[in-house]
């Protein structure tokens, strides 16, 4: 089971993400008749230098046609993550930072 994580980019630590599991009260009928069935919370926090708080700078919802139980690990959550954002490498070079409930 995947648990929600936050990364940190090795290229980039002044760039953050934030990820989660949808918790099923997003999707719409229209999203289900499209075929939605989940989908995946992610907010993206910056700041401009280490001496700084992060702050928010987008985010939202990335609608899934398959469960997010269904990734194998959370690589494969970045990927999806990094793709629907516009930097479909970025995945490659992030750092896992936590995971919900437990420290990495």
């Amino acid at each position: 089971m995947i648990k929600n994580f936050n990364m940190i980019f090795k290229s980039d630590p002044n760039y953050y993400i934030q990820v989660s599991e949808g918790e099923g009260c997003n999707l719409d009928h229209e999203d289900e008749e499209q075929g939605f069935v989940d989908y995946i919370y992610y907010t993206i926090l910056t700041r401009k230098s280490k001496d700084e708080n992060f702050s928010k700078e987008d985010g939202g919802i990335i609608l899934l046609k398959h469960l997010y139980q269904d990734f194998k690990n959370e690589e494969e959550v970045a990927k999806e993550v990094s793709e629907f954002i516009g930097a479909q490498d970025l995945y490659k070079r992030w750092i896992l930072v936590t995971r919900e409930g437990e420290p990495v």
